[in-house]
């Protein structure tokens, strides 16, 4: 008779530590109870395999319920491994899991987010590193992406459900290398390149543009007296395929005052980088998230004036089927 108080104790004990994991999405090493594995990777790369632990320094798993608000923040714990996994505990229903990769408050404006109130329709990033003159003149970090939106969550006591995430870079390097721009036709003139782009803001939950203001990169430049090469390099923020971003390529020359723009048979990066793809044959859906580094080569005649000519990675530039 006295046997059966203690066990009741022991029960009300477990469900205690029950009710905590929920609270707190249950511990790695017990993934049989946890109902929901999220396991995040990024194959979006070019080998196509799993480099998470080769390129993201931290990440944070946001939660947001059917109605979209927000739920709770997973942050990763300790070093991140080749498909990290998140265990956790949640009520039956339709979820949106969004991850950040390398997510800086140093960096962004990251939003204030409050559990059963915090509504993701309203939240943004800003990138912080724009002068008040818009210019981005520091590097940003890799910065990554990635979601599962509307899952439908049916836990299990029985076998758990899995959800993979698969991150993309939201990040791109451009290095610009232009000839033609020494010599005595160039003595006493000065000359810059620039990308600008409406890209220094995204959308928290698709990673969609969401401010367009137009902001100016600034790069690290460099010069080859070797080749005669003067090289631009620049990591920008998310490009998008159909040009919501309005991102050009631009350079100038300053003479006596006089700034003019040295002309280009195509200005818009978004289109030259279409054109790279479409002479490879690539698809663009597939691999636009996928291609990260790219070298661009501008020839330059200051006797002729005409336009340049452009190599992106090797690949003369054709604009058949480029545009925007």
């Amino acid at each position: 008779m006295k046997k059966k108080p203690i066990k009741k104790k022991i029960w009300n004990i477990a469900i205690a530590i029950a009710f905590l994991f929920a609270a707190q999405g249950c511990v790695k090493d017990n993934l049989g109870d946890c109902g929901l594995n999220i396991r995040i990777q990024y194959t979006k790369n070019k080998a196509g395999v799993d480099h998470l632990a080769n390129g993201v320094n931290h990440l944070t798993l946001y939660v947001f319920d059917s109605n979209r608000t927000f739920v709770g923040a997973y942050p990763s714990q300790g070093a991140l491994y080749n498909g990290y996994t998140i265990p956790l505990l949640l009520k039956s229903g339709t979820y949106d899991f969004v991850v950040w990769g390398n997510l800086d408050g140093d960096e962004y404006d990251i939003p204030s987010l409050v559990p059963g109130q915090s509504q993701a329709s309203t939240l943004n990033l800003k990138f912080k590193k724009v002068t008040s003159d818009n210019r981005v003149v520091e590097f940003p970090d890799s910065l990554y992406y990635g979601a599962a939106l509307r899952m439908n969550v049916r836990p299990s006591l029985q076998e758990n459900q899995d959800c993979v995430i698969d991150l993309k870079k939201n990040t791109k390097k451009i290095t610009v290398k232009a000839s033609g721009l020494t010599g005595p036709e160039s003595e006493g003139k000065e000359f810059n390149c620039n990308i600008v782009s409406r890209n220094a803001g995204l959308r928290f939950l698709d990673d969609g543009i969401f401010d367009n203001t137009l902001v100016t990169y600034v790069p690290r430049d460099s010069m080859n007296e070797q080749e005669q090469l003067r090289i631009s390099e620049f990591v920008v923020l998310r490009e998008i395929a159909d040009n919501t971003t309005e991102s050009k390529l631009i350079y100038t020359m300053t003479e006596n005052g006089q700034v003019r723009t040295l002309p280009l048979p195509e200005e818009s990066l978004v289109a030259i980088l279409k054109a790279f793809f479409l002479n490879r044959g690539w698809n663009i859906d597939e691999r636009w998230d996928i291609e990260d580094e790219f070298v661009i080569e501008l020839a330059f005649n200051l006797n002729t004036h005409a336009n340049a000519t452009i190599t992106i990675n090797g690949w003369e530039y054709d604009a058949i089927g480029a545009d925007v």
